[in-house]
């Protein structure tokens, strides 16, 4: 009696997976590639403030980064409303606005 050919093993294996445990293995695996950014340190910090102040007085044009689902993502606009209460930084470019919540903020510089 002869030996099975397989084929691709893997492929064999993989048909065994139901439809939710491969959903489940694909979530987990996404979860695990998503971004965490890093602590800023208190220049970094120090220069951005300067960057907003100086932004809202003069009605410049601000490029501000945050934390995407994957990566770092940015918005440019101007800078609609601070409020520093509750927390949050309103930018808007033409008919775009976007809310950022300031602790969260990466980096935000001059566009």
């Amino acid at each position: 009696m002869t030996g099975l050919k397989r084929g691709n093993l893997l492929w064999e294996s993989s048909r065994m997976f139901l439809p939710e445990h491969r959903k489940q293995l694909l979530d987990q695996r996404q979860k695990q590639k998503r971004y965490i950014p890093s602590e800023l340190d208190e220049q970094k910090l120090e220069r951005m403030n300067q960057c907003l102040n100086h932004a809202m007085m003069d009605d410049r044009m601000v490029i501000v980064t945050f934390p995407g689902q994957f990566r770092p993502e940015s918005f440019c606009g101007f800078i609609e409303q601070v409020d520093l209460n509750m927390g949050y930084i309103i930018l808007e470019h033409e008919s775009d606005r976007k809310k950022l919540i300031l602790k969260e903020i990466l980096d935000i510089e001059w566009a």
